[in-house]
């Protein structure tokens, strides 16, 4: 039993010695688990340990160990693995000593590309650091040792080490650039690469600061990116990928995003305002990031048709946007319009009209019937005939302190007054007033010194003379001749000295148009002698009583009283003259 004992405190101070040794290192190993033991004949001349199956110590070996038996494995320190899932992000420090002078140590490391490097240790104590022969990828590395050409299986290591030192390369990317402005919302395309040789992407991970967008085990990846941008600042959005080996790798990218179109307005007017005074119109544009084309235009048609561009070109900056302000001060119609598209693309557009009208409406024709004498009256125009207005307007028409209704035909004879006001959309009054007459009778002629049918000796002066002194003989014809006289006389003397027949014919007019037509004719014949003037009265009363006597006779009297009759007459005549002669 003592010699167990002293085995076991001899194993226990070289596993204290190497352990004081090689404290800096994560990993003491002296050989790999999986070392080929001796055949089963052969007695097991190792011990297992934390860090794994190690070759008994000679002091250990019983006295009938053979030579074999008393050599001395090498040593071999390995670093822990410093990445996930067994990989190495750094170049581990691999150091490999030959312990005692039996045996040789051999090694073969095989790079991640495939490049072999082999060696051997054969002086006590001599060392072999592997450091900078690794490649990313998996790396191997056989380590045992030979006596005299023979391989010595329990003294034997294969380890395979997984680099992957690289982080994942990242490619962002977005449809139009990184430069451009998106509507709403934009993908992110997102490609993470850890190479051929690499541990490969383990997850990719998108957020906008604390804030997770989406994660994903795939390298090639999209996000759907909503953040808004304010005030024309992108929003800052993070990637970060790992790979298996937990190397990471992050890469930021600006994106600008604008959630909402901008907002256009005209302010100080309303659409179709009229009005009679100037007017200050505000253009306004509200946009919470950045505007990329402006412009506001107005369109100035004035009262004759004529076509003008009124540019707005001054623009202020405000805490919401942009504004201008154009001020309209001549009459006419202002087609008003302002259009903003931002730089994601938004358009706005709003519209106006203003029109401007400072006159009175124009109220024609009252003043052509003013003081005028009328048959009748009656106001039947159409209103943009007789009201002449830039805009549209309402009327009120009132006869003799009466509302008057358009068409109405008024005849009642005498003075009237009529009055009108048109009052325009912009608030502009226009009156008119006439007074007038109505006469609808017509004027009458008086003939005198003469009388119709009468003869007249030797001349005859008479006179036409209107009833009404303000009518007038428009015209006068002696036998069909007219005659000269001036304008609107009312009274016409005329002298007949010829001795003939006389038709007198008068047309009169009044103020109003009435007119008249009277005809009168006589005679002037020669001066009668004395015994014609004295016969005179008998022919006459003789000359109406055969008159008379024919209308009453019936068709039963006889003809012969005519006859007889008329010879009284012719014998008194005779002796008349011939008293007279």
């Amino acid at each position: 039993m003592g010699w167990k004992i002293r085995r076991i405190i001899a194993l226990l101070a070289i596993l204290g010695m190497i352990f004081v040794q090689q404290s800096q290192y994560t990993e003491f190993v002296y050989a790999k688990e999986d070392w080929k033991p001796f055949e089963p004949e052969q007695e097991n001349d190792t011990e297992d340990t934390e860090e794994g199956e190690i070759p008994k110590s000679p002091e250990e070996e019983t006295p009938e160990t053979s030579e074999t038996e008393e050599m001395e494995c090498f040593q071999i320190t390995i670093p822990e693995e410093d990445g996930k899932n067994g990989y190495y992000i750094s170049k581990p420090e691999v150091k490999l000593c030959h312990i005692g002078e039996r045996g040789v140590t051999k090694y073969r490391f095989t790079n991640g590309e495939g490049v072999v490097s082999e060696g051997e240790l054969k002086t006590e104590q001599e060392e072999r650091i592997f450091s900078e022969e690794y490649t990313e990828g998996k790396n191997h590395l056989s380590v045992w040792m030979e006596e005299e050409g023979e391989k010595i299986e329990q003294f034997s290591l294969e380890k395979d080490f997984l680099i992957d030192t690289q982080k994942p390369e990242l490619n962002l990317q977005v449809p139009n650039g990184f430069d451009a402005w998106y509507q709403k919302s934009v993908l992110l395309s997102v490609l993470a690469e850890d190479g051929t040789n690499g541990s490969q992407i383990e997850e990719v991970i998108c957020a906008y600061g604390d804030q997770e967008i989406g994660k994903s085990k795939k390298g090639n990846v999209s996000f759907q990116i909503h953040q808004p941008s304010v005030r024309g600042e992108g929003v800052i959005i993070t990637v970060k990928a790992t790979d298996r080996a937990g190397n990471l790798a992050e890469e930021s990218c600006r994106i600008f995003i604008d959630q909402n179109p901008p907002k256009a307005s005209l302010e100080g007017v309303q659409d179709y305002m009229i009005t009679s005074q100037s007017v200050d119109v505000i253009y306004k544009v509200e946009e919470e990031n950045r505007i990329g084309n402006l412009n506001a235009r107005t369109v100035w048609e004035d009262t004759e048709g004529n076509i003008m561009d009124l540019p707005v070109n001054e623009w202020n900056d405000t805490d919401q946007g942009k504004c201008a302000v154009q001020t309209l001060k001549e009459d006419g119609t202002y087609q008003l319009s302002v259009e903003v598209v931002d730089q994601a693309g938004f358009t706005s557009r709003v519209t106006g009209q203003v029109m401007i009208d400072s006159t009175n409406p124009v109220i024609r024709y009252v003043d052509q019937i003013n003081g005028k004498y009328l048959q009748k009256f009656c106001w039947n125009y159409p209103m943009e005939e007789w009201i002449l207005d830039y805009t549209s307007c309402t009327y009120i028409i009132k006869l003799d302190g009466a509302l008057y209704h358009m068409g109405e035909t008024i005849s009642k004879e005498g003075k009237h007054v009529l009055s009108v006001q048109a009052v325009d959309s912009a608030g502009n009054i226009g009156e008119a007033r006439a007074e007038f007459v109505i006469d609808h009778t017509p004027p009458k002629i008086q003939f005198c010194n003469i009388e119709n049918g009468v003869q007249y000796e030797k001349e005859r002066a008479f006179r036409v003379v209107m009833e009404n002194s303000e009518d007038w003989i428009d015209e006068m014809k002696i036998n069909g001749e007219k005659q000269k006289m001036d304008p609107k006389q009312n009274e016409v003397c005329y002298t007949a000295q010829e001795e003939k027949n006389y038709e007198v014919e008068i047309l009169a007019k009044d103020e109003a148009g009435n007119q008249t037509a009277a005809k009168m004719n006589f005679q002037v014949i020669p001066e009668k002698t004395i015994i014609q003037k004295l016969t005179a009265p008998i022919g006459k009363r003789l000359s109406h009583y055969i008159n008379t006597e024919e209308e009453e006779k019936s068709e039963d009297q006889e003809p012969e009283y005519g006859k007889m009759a008329a010879g009284v007459l012719a014998a008194v005549t005779a002796a008349l003259m011939t008293l007279g002669g």
